[in-house]
């Protein structure tokens, strides 16, 4: 029983030092895109295949919207498919990339009335990045001049 008790409190400590993780981690469960209804999702499974694939073409979606805006090219590391997990991040690494999730939801904001392909990465950063839940600020920055 004890080893049951350890093991316990060491999960609970894991999922206070990681909540979103904890949350996304329950079977069976399906969030909607940024640009989809919970509803146009059939299942987990074809909301994961939806991110997996833009996720593969990341890279080149980004050029598309680079095209748009030179500026656009300090935010490429963000799109690597080698891209650390936040919870397998330090500290400082959470900091930087954080700044670089914010700097760029504000630049790409003026783009998402007209550019379809900003739109689709704009769900890709909300979803790799976990905007709604350590972004909220800035992806409400973004959003609201679009707001009716």
């Amino acid at each position: 029983m004890m080893t049951s008790s350890i093991l316990q409190q060491q999960l609970l400590r894991l999922r206070e030092a990681h909540p979103t993780t904890s949350r996304s981690l329950k079977a069976g469960k399906s969030k909607a895109a940024f640009t989809f209804r919970q509803k146009d999702f059939t299942s987990a499974q074809e909301r994961a295949e939806y991110f997996s694939e833009i996720k593969e073409h990341s890279l080149e979606i980004f050029h598309e919207v680079q095209a748009l805006d030179p500026e656009f090219a300090q935010f490429e590391s963000l799109f690597h498919l080698n891209q650390k997990q936040r919870q397998f991040l330090t500290p400082e690494e959470i900091k930087n990339r954080d700044g670089l999730v914010e700097k760029f939801l504000l630049l790409l904001s003026p783009f998402l009335a007209s550019s379809e392909v900003a739109v689709v990465l704009l769900d890709l950063v909300v979803d790799t990045f976990e905007c709604c839940s350590f972004h909220l600020d800035a992806l409400l920055q973004c959003l609201l001049p679009y707001h009716d």
